[in-house]
Order: C-alpha cells, then structure tokens, then sequence
C-alpha cells in the first residue's frame, strides 16, 4: 500500500495537535529539512537504507535535539523509503498549519527597502487581525512605483500606486483596450 506525503503530514500534525505542540515540531521538521537538503548527508542515508544498524548512532545523535515523536517519524520515514520525500512533506504539513490558522505565511512587495520600524509597524497591525505565528518574506519590486502589496495567507492588501492604477484602469472600463 502506497502511503501519500499528505497522509505522513497529517498522522504527524495530528500526534502534534493532541499535545499543542504544532508548531514546535514544525520548527524540528524545518530544521532536518535544512540537514537533508546537504547533498552528502542525503548520499549517506541513501547508502544506509539496506542496513538499518548503521543508522542506529545518528537516531542517538538527534536524539539529544529532536523531539521523540520526531525521531519516531524520521524512522518511519526511514523504513517506508520515504526520506527523499521530505520537504514535500514537510510542504504538507506547513499547508496544515496555514488551514489551522497556526502559521501565517506573509509576502511582503514594496517599491522600496522597508526598514525596521515600518517592518515593525506592518506586523504589528497585522497581529491585530490574524493569531498564530508568521513567516515574512520581504521582496522589492520596482513596478509598484510607491506602496506595497502584502499577502497573508489567501488575502491580499495592496496599497501600491500600481494597484490603484490598475483598479481605475478596470473600473473605467479602460481594461483590455
């Protein structure tokens, strides 16, 4: 039986949400995600997955930095063949936190640099309508003239001078001429 990514996601978040830990096991999952993302630690778990013994001294080394529930679902992974998926499961289990309003992935475009104040003052108004921890990534984009674009989650907030350009060019009718 062949056992979905989404599926290994879910069994995980679901141990995770009985014991409030969601996001803590997410920062865990992040973090070995970065490990495997190095090409000869991936070579070695490749080359080790005959012979499970070999693996034994790495379980007891991340033992001392990741959760049990953790370890277990590494070496589930580990078993099922299914380390090389990881980041797709990893993925997965961020969409949960993101449908659970647990994690909210902000994308910031601004025509220009924002420093630490304006950073500080957008996130700060944006804890007052969204809960849960956030993921920010600033980008600048010189088409946006002044302004920006901020998108949290589904939602959008464009304040940009393109964006209000754009809205009177298809509100006039002036769209598509």
């Amino acid at each position: 039986m062949i056992i979905s990514t989404k599926t290994y996601a879910l069994a995980l978040f679901e141990v995770a949400h009985e014991q409030g830990r969601e996001l803590e096991i997410f920062d865990e999952l992040s973090s070995i995600e970065e490990i495997l993302a190095d090409k000869d630690v991936r070579k070695t778990l490749s080359l080790t997955l005959v012979n499970d013994k070999v693996l034994e001294p790495v379980w007891k080394f991340l033992e001392t930095y990741y959760s049990n529930e953790t370890i277990h679902f590494l070496k589930i992974l580990n078993e099922a063949n299914m380390v090389r998926d990881f980041s797709r499961i990893v993925s997965s289990y961020q969409d949960l936190l993101i449908d659970n309003e647990l994690l909210m992935i902000v994308d910031v475009r601004s025509s220009r640099e924002l420093n630490d104040k304006e950073k500080e003052t957008l996130l700060k108004s944006l804890k007052e309508k969204y809960q849960g921890r956030y993921k920010v990534s600033y980008e600048l984009d010189s088409q946006l003239i002044k302004g920006m674009v901020v998108s949290v989650n589904n939602d959008i907030y464009d304040t940009s001078i393109k964006g209000k350009l754009d809205q009177i060019l298809s509100y006039g009718g002036f769209a598509n001429e």
